[in-house]
């Protein structure tokens, strides 16, 4: 999958709730993460950590949408239903949006380590 022409946009919502989002536009592209904190989490202890935002550089950019693409065609069947710990994959591109639940496996597994590692 090569990257798209801006702008576009990625969001990811992980098996806990805490969100990226990667927006595009001509003049860069952004990424602001939001965590759940304990006031939302299902066990009233759960945090996320600290939000964030930043910028990706040309070759991040590159590593995510490669990483998109991994989950998409090596990263199993998504789920029927989103149930606990099952993560949602949103992508708009030309603006055209597409959803997937993702379920658990290696490449999501990587794919969030590479995230969390973000700004």
């Amino acid at each position: 999958m090569s990257v798209p022409e801006p702008p576009w946009s990625v969001s990811f919502t992980d098996g806990s709730n805490n969100s990226y989002h990667v927006t595009a536009v001509a003049g860069g592209v952004s990424f602001v993460y939001t965590p759940i904190t304990p006031k939302w989490s299902s066990s009233g202890v759960y945090s996320g950590g600290p939000p964030r935002q930043g910028t990706l550089s040309g070759e991040q950019v590159a590593e995510l949408w490669r990483a998109l693409d991994a989950i998409t065609t090596r990263g199993g069947s998504p789920p029927e239903h989103r149930t606990k710990g099952t993560a949602i994959l949103t992508t708009e591109v030309a603006g055209q949006t597409s959803s997937r639940l993702v379920g658990h496996s290696h490449i999501r597994v990587t794919f969030e380590r590479w995230l969390a590692a973000l700004g």
